[in-house]
């Protein structure tokens, strides 16, 4: 694939034809153990819409293979190599347009693996809905969707490699004999299983269809319809037929109203279908939730202007929020209000207003950021005077279940290595990976250590860690944590904030963005090193030199503390060293910059194109693994700069990369704000 067309980032839509079905998808099948991840074959499932029946046939060597007459959809394959081709053949022989399978382990399959038994996949929770059975769905941001058993919180999870377009769901409505997701790839149709207590997602439904958008945010049952809430407007799905109502904004939620209508948070609150504005409610505010009341009045949790209170055109403010957050669901259990406010956590409000108590991780919720909060069983409007005690929790951390009146919590397992997390940094441990981030540590490979994330409470926000000498260190946004052997820790305060350690030459190395600091142990302190300022990147090397980017430049700090500065144009972004040349990442392109001369050959590129390559990584075999800030990853070759690998990440919501580890040449992890992944470079067929 030559370099100009390397980033057209295009959606190619399957066109329904006798031979192609409707929204055919391919996905390598998840992997059984760690030895599957960069294994060179995988089996292939299979998805469309509907029932109809097809053959299928594989390319090998430029030729085509016959792998079976017959497949339903979720037909999954033998294991063929990588990066495979796969074609649909109507009975009369007609053949479909080519579709590849992804060749990358997503974060919920990592989390899949690193659960020794069934546990959530997903953490950051943002929806719940229950269904007829009291069962929650749970939708998770990177986690795909799950179903908890409501007596033992054990899940039934669905993802992409069970036919969803995104593991990335933002909303979920049950409906008879199923439910809707709502996801930022489009909407599933999620219903019951040949097996009892299985579930599989049977249509799905996008742009191409007559959604004003693919990413679908709010949705609400409603008899035959469907109402589908999107990030550029408002759609209704009848008996198959769709229909656009509001556009182009965004629309946050969908209920029923206490006048019979539905609503829709929109620029305000708008009764639908006419659309016209609820008295009382201005178009200056977010709705997020509607809880209707008795009395013919509503509960409205808003960004701008927390919970509050709807009656007869009048609205008065029961709770404001924190600082940055307002409300974004509300519940009633028992005698009062509970509050989802994000970073201000669970609130409980009286009926008059004010705060009755707030709930932490303190009381046992898994999280103190809470984004959702639904009674245990559905409001049921003929006997309102009977709330539900308990109700389910969405937090960034998976979910709960509380009872307010005993203060009771039931937590949802949730995996080691789950999705979504902010992991900040990676390094290799042996056959292992170890990952860091807000939760501590959590181990990726083929032998787990640890039972899950392992926190040190000393200090928030684990950035990197190192060893050397007699202590271990661990950079967390407070300062360094010192970890001593047989002495008591200690927490050096740094100016800045501190991006990441290094060690070379024995010695430990700390980036600010105040500077760089050397530990001088005969004094017990770091000390800064004179010259270099505002660093947000370190790499070292075996021979004690440091690669650094300083104030928006390439910069080598050698042993003996000289400084040499290399380029200064097109702002670096993140740099590896390799052999005798150092491979850096900038807003616009690569550069392969030589150690000893400075020359730069200059990669990625072009006049039509502009590339911001985030994370880079040296193989090790004079290649290099790129990431790019569209959620996509490239291995390069030195030596052959006209070809390139191409990988997507995520389909769907990009995720933001962070750090970039090689497995050899031919695989590398991928940490990113919604999770690792593991990519792995298709056969060259």
């Amino acid at each position: 694939m030559p370099f100009p067309t390397l980033f057209l980032f295009l959606s190619l839509q399957q066109t329904a034809t006798a031979s192609t079905p409707r929204h055919l998808r391919a996905v390598e099948a998840p992997p059984e153990a760690w030895a599957d991840l960069f294994a060179p074959t995988r089996p292939v499932r299979l998805f469309w819409n509907g029932e109809a029946r097809f053959g299928v046939e594989v390319e090998e060597r430029g030729a085509w293979r016959l792998l079976t007459e017959e497949a339903a959809p979720g037909w999954t394959s033998p294991p063929l190599p990588r990066g495979t081709r796969l074609r649909t053949v109507s009975p009369d022989g007609e053949v479909g347009t080519p579709v590849q399978a992804w060749t990358v382990s997503t974060p919920a399959d990592l989390a899949r693996l690193s659960a020794k038994q069934p546990a959530l996949v997903g953490s950051q929770v943002v929806d719940i809905e229950t269904d007829a059975s009291g069962a929650p769905w749970n939708a998770s941001l990177g986690g795909g969707l799950a179903r908890l058993d409501p007596a033992t919180l054990a899940p039934v999870t669905l993802t992409t490699r069970d036919g969803l377009p995104s593991d990335w769901v933002v909303a979920v409505a049950p409906a008879p004999d199923g439910l809707w997701a709502g996801t930022a790839a489009g909407l599933a149709r999620v219903e019951p299983g040949p097996v009892p207590g299985s579930w599989r997602v049977s249509e799905v439904v996008d742009d191409h269809d007559g959604l004003p958008s693919r990413y679908v945010q709010a949705l609400l049952a409603d008899g035959p319809s469907l109402w589908v809430g999107t990030f550029q407007g408002l759609a209704r799905r009848d008996r198959g037929s769709i229909s656009t109502l509001l556009g182009p904004w965004s629309v946050f939620s969908l209920l029923r109203g206490t006048d019979g209508r539905v609503w829709a948070g929109y620029e305000g609150l708008l009764g639908l279908p006419e659309a016209d504005p609820i008295e009382g409610v201005p178009d200056t505010i977010d709705v997020y939730d509607v809880e209707p009341l008795p009395s013919n009045g509503a509960l409205l949790a808003t960004l701008q202007e927390g919970l509050v209170l709807l009656e007869d055109g009048r609205r008065r403010t029961l709770w404001t929020g924190n600082d940055q957050d307002g409300a974004y669901a509300v519940a009633r259990a028992g005698d009062a209000w509970l509050v989802a406010g994000a970073g201000a956590g669970l609130v409980t409000v009286s009926p008059e207003g004010g705060v009755l108590r707030r709930w932490t991780a303190a009381d046992g919720l898994p999280s103190e950021v809470v984004n959702e909060v639904v009674p245990d069983r559905a409001w049921n409007p003929a006997s309102p005077q009977e709330p539900a005690q308990s109700v389910w929790i969405g937090t960034a951390r998976g979910v709960a279940r509380l009872d307010p009146t005993t203060g009771s919590v039931q937590v949802a397992p949730l995996a080691p290595l789950h999705a979504g997390n902010a992991w900040q940094r990676m390094a290799p441990a042996g056959r292992r990976i170890v990952v860091m981030g807000d939760d501590g540590l959590a181990f990726a490979g083929p032998r787990r250590l640890l039972d899950g994330p392992r926190t040190r409470r000393v200090a928030p926000g684990l950035l990197d860690r190192t060893r050397t000498g007699g202590s271990a260190w661990e950079v967390r946004e407070a300062g360094v944590l010192q970890h001593r052997i047989f002495k008591r820790d200690r927490l050096h305060h740094l100016p800045g904030r501190p991006v990441g350690i290094v060690t070379a030459a024995g010695v430990p190395f700390v980036g600010t963005d105040q500077g760089l600091f050397r530990y001088e142990a005969e004094r017990g302190r770091f000390a800064p090193v004179a010259g270099l300022r505002s660093v947000t990147r370190m790499v070292p090397e075996a021979d004690g030199t440091i690669w650094l980017i300083s104030e928006g430049r390439v910069a080598s700090l050698g042993p003996d503390l000289s400084i040499r500065y290399y380029l200064r144009t097109r702002p670096p972004l993140d740099l590896d060293p390799d052999r005798g040349v150092v491979w850096v990442g900038t807003e616009d392109g690569m550069d392969v910059v030589a150690k000893d001369s400075g020359e730069v050959v200059e990669l990625l590129r072009t006049l039509q194109t502009r590339v911001r390559a985030e994370a880079v990584a040296a193989d090790g075999f004079g290649g290099c693994w790129v990431a790019t800030d569209v959620g996509q990853v490239l291995h390069l070759d030195i030596g052959q700069t006209s070809t390139a690998t191409l990988v997507d990440l995520a389909d769907g919501e990009p995720p933001k990369v962070r750090d970039l580890l090689p497995r050899g040449r031919d695989g590398a992890w991928v940490l990113t704000d919604q999770g690792l992944f593991a990519v792995a470079v298709p056969a060259q067929r």
